[in-house]
């Protein structure tokens, strides 16, 4: 880890945060540096002219961001941040800056429909079977079980996006289908939504089986313009 020697900082206001800024820029300028130990506060301390009460909540910072892992004891080592962290972000923002539906949508058709492409290339023989008994399940509790129906729908577009092996997509559907799954039960209240998506939800699984990218593409498309409209009715 190459720390510059000037580094004395005189700014007061949140010295921590600007103290974690700085340690968090030097960490990903050196991305090999991953499982290392990280300094001692003590010497972090001295390098940046702070006390290491600063150091210690910086470092606190840095273990938020999924830069620093702190083992009691033994210290902080440099890691490298999971989906989760990335995650966690995006479910505050979409909560924090109340999306509407029509935001949400459009985030679905960029991410699905493209996801739903990949994916009927790159699907195992496993999640091809599990998007059947998905399917299979949402059929048998169509009429009666808001919850497991939501639960399930869910489920069958989260294996989808899934399914392509690209993780940083499913870390940025992820935090989407946590909201979605509200919006799911509200699809079940609606008069023949359920049996509608049912069959849509079959369509594109046909797609799967044949490898029918493009079929399941447009599928998909219809299928999220469909949901789009029924949902919009309903809160209007």
């Amino acid at each position: 880890m190459n720390l510059n020697e000037d580094m004395a900082i005189k700014e007061k206001p949140n010295l921590y945060e600007i103290v974690a800024n700085r340690i968090e820029k030097s960490i990903l300028a050196d991305s090999s540096s991953v499982g290392e130990k990280f300094p001692s506060e003590a010497q972090i301390a001295e390098k940046f002219k702070v006390s290491r009460n600063v150091v210690r909540e910086a470092y606190k910072i840095l273990q938020e961001r999924g830069l620093l892992y702190i083992r009691n004891g033994d210290g902080a080592y440099v890691t490298r941040p999971n989906k989760n962290v990335l995650i966690k972000d995006i479910n505050r923002f979409i909560q924090m800056n109340n999306a509407g539906i029509s935001e949400l949508y459009q985030v679905r058709f960029i991410l699905e429909i493209a996801a739903v492409g990949i994916a009927v290339e790159t699907i195992s023989e496993e999640n091809l079977a599990k998007l059947a008994d998905i399917i299979g399940q949402m059929e048998a509790v169509c009429l009666h079980d808001k919850e497991l129906w939501s639960s399930l729908d869910l489920d069958f577009h989260n294996l989808i996006v899934k399914s392509t092996g690209n993780e940083l997509l499913y870390a940025m559907y992820k935090p989407l289908a946590v909201v979605l799954k509200n919006i799911f039960a509200q699809n079940f209240l609606i008069d023949g939504a359920k049996e509608k998506g049912l069959q849509e939800h079959k369509k594109v699984y046909r797609c799967f089986v044949n490898k029918d990218a493009a079929g399941a593409v447009e599928c998909m498309r219809q299928h999220l313009k469909a949901s789009k409209l029924d949902i919009l009715r309903f809160f209007s």
